[in-house]
């Protein structure tokens, strides 16, 4: 081979190019593989609190919409910051820490 026509290796695990004509579709470098679609998981909406007992809370049961601003209200002492931080904050940091790996956790 003359050093003009000589072909450099591609790095290990790149990609190969894409067969002719086929500039916009998904190439896997595989001929044999074919696209799996993709599931569609669903979400829920709301956040729903059921019977929560924290402080001045007395058995609450509560929807809270997703994705959206949501403001609580209320008399001084009725429960607002133990809604807020001793029942929602506390779920989902619980619900955080046990979506983490074990070694991370530590």
């Amino acid at each position: 081979m003359s050093a003009g026509s000589e072909r450099r290796r591609s790095p290990r695990g790149a990609a190969r190019p894409a067969p002719e004509g086929a500039e916009n579709d998904v190439y896997s470098g595989d001929s044999a593989a074919s696209p799996r679609p993709v599931p569609k998981v669903s979400t829920p909406t709301t956040i729903k609190i059921r019977g929560a007992r924290t402080h001045n809370l007395q058995g609450i049961d509560l929807d809270l919409p997703r994705d959206a601003l949501v403001v609580i209200t209320g008399p001084s002492g009725s429960g607002k910051s133990s809604l807020a931080y001793d029942t929602i904050f506390a779920e989902g940091q619980r619900r955080y820490v046990e979506s983490l790996s074990a070694s991370a956790r530590l």
